[in-house]
């Protein structure tokens, strides 16, 4: 196989792998700075993906914090579905 087509084709794989890293990260964080929602972009001047704030932040520049799940917010007293509330209950032993 041509060395350059080989290189290639590891730079594609490296950066399927971040993109999928980033959009795993961009689900269950926010921007610390603004509470913004994270998408995952390319950036060309860096020939990378990176994460992006809505309001134009790099995670770089600001801390992420971790979004909370539904059993957090259930145990936060967060009004849901009784199918979800039921289930939550039956989990920590309840009725």
């Amino acid at each position: 196989m041509n060395e350059d087509l080989q290189k290639r084709i590891e730079a594609h794989e490296q950066h399927s792998l971040r993109r999928a890293e980033l959009t795993k990260l961009a689900r269950t964080h926010k921007c610390g700075l603004c509470d913004g929602s994270l998408s995952v972009a390319w950036s060309a001047e860096r020939r990378c993906y990176v994460l992006a704030c809505k309001c134009g932040h790099l995670p770089e520049d600001a801390p992420l914090t971790k979004l909370k799940g539904l059993q957090q917010l259930w145990k936060e007293g967060v009004p849901m579905h009784p199918s979800i509330e039921n289930a939550f209950e039956k989990r920590e032993g309840g009725e």
